[in-house]
């Protein structure tokens, strides 16, 4: 495979969208069933065979052949290229690895709108499945009440119509949510360290291959054995062998080039890098405005409940509608500070921090 066309698979390799498991053993299968291909013909030895017709003088030169017929066939190995066969193969299975690594990064922090959303969409749910049926409670007794002309009022009435029905909102949403994310690929947590540390190595060693494999193009080192004949002259054992050993000068200029491309290389990796950290930077901002507004939620629970408790000694009709109101209001908030909670917990998790008490 030429220079060019590894650099593409290298581009395609490291820029692609993520893809499953099962995508990523096909594109492998394909680098490396292409590289054991091309490799096969590099690292075999060739069969020759040659005839023609030679006249050339035999010691005296008024000694002269004449033409004669010959005949030149055996077997002819390349070690330069059994040296970049297996090179070959090395470097489609670097370029296997970092492809793994990149779709792995690619799927994790492409994700991160996923982080957490499990546990904070079956926490909000709990609070609000547990609640509900309170509240409809609630609903039932005041519309009997204002039906019998008792203590509630249709104000009352309306205003708790209205919360109950967000609390019943915000549960079918979380549930739409929650069927979502399920027929969608669960995201992963891991950590991203070593997934680019490995893409970083694998194309590193990559790259190393491919300088390896234009440097020894400068070489060639070649044996050829067999059978030589001139026909119609008397000769002894009719086989040869040789060693072939050249050099390209222009081998001499490769270094320096090769030094710029692997200079050049790393800039850009470390452009796909940057592309990573902002991501995790967008995602490091998220949590930190999450974990300000869990800590207003917290606050705010706590004012709550401390009036409840203070209203939980008041007998009044009016004291108890106060209490009611507060209490589908605690709801509302509590279903917001779990989800908070749980979300910026994965968060933490998935970006390898500690979660601090607030």
């Amino acid at each position: 495979m030429s220079a060019a066309a590894w650099l593409l698979v290298s581009v395609l390799a490291l820029g692609a969208a993520p893809a499953s498991e099962e995508a990523a053993d096909g594109y492998c299968r394909w680098l490396e069933g292409v590289a054991d291909a091309e490799s096969s013909l590099m690292m075999a030895p060739s069969l020759f065979a040659t005839g023609g017709l030679v006249n050339s003088p035999l010691g005296d030169p008024s000694d002269a052949l004449g033409v004669k017929p010959r005949l030149m066939l055996g077997l002819q190995y390349d070690f330069v290229r059994l040296y970049q066969g297996m090179t070959l193969r090395r470097r489609a299975a670097a370029e296997c690895r970092g492809f793994r690594a990149s779709q792995r990064l690619e799927a994790l922090v492409g994700g991160q709108e996923q982080i957490g959303l499990a546990e904070a969409l079956a926490a909000r749910a709990e609070v609000l499945a547990e609640a509900l049926p309170k509240a409809e409670a609630m609903l039932s007794r005041l519309r009997v009440e204002l039906t019998e002309a008792r203590s509630a009022t249709l104000d009352e009435l309306n205003a708790t119509e209205l919360r109950v029905d967000g609390l019943r909102a915000l549960f079918a949403q979380t549930a739409r949510e929650q069927a979502a994310l399920a027929a969608a690929e669960p995201a992963e947590a891991a950590d991203l360290t070593p997934l680019l540390e490995a893409r970083r190595g694998a194309d590193l060693e990559s790259q190393r291959l491919a300088a390896n494999l234009r440097e020894s193009s400068a070489w060639g080192f070649h044996v050829r054995a067999g059978y030589d004949r001139v026909f119609g002259l008397e000769s002894g054992a009719p086989f040869f062998a040789t060693l072939n050993l050249s050099y390209n000068l222009g081998g001499l200029l490769q270094p320096e080039a090769n030094a710029r491309a692997e200079q050049g290389r790393r800039v850009w990796a470390r452009g796909e890098d940057a592309d990573v950290e902002t991501r995790l930077a967008e995602l490091r901002a998220v949590h930190a405005a999450e974990r300000a507004r869990l800590g207003q939620t917290r606050m705010l629970l706590a004012d709550l409940e401390a009036r409840l408790r203070e209203l939980d000694s008041l007998s009044s009709e009016k004291a108890r509608a106060f209490r009611e109101f507060l209490w589908l209001e605690l709801v509302k908030v509590k279903a917001e500070h779990v989800w908070l909670e749980a979300h910026t917990a994965a968060i933490a998790r998935f970006l390898g921090e500690a979660e601090e008490a607030l």
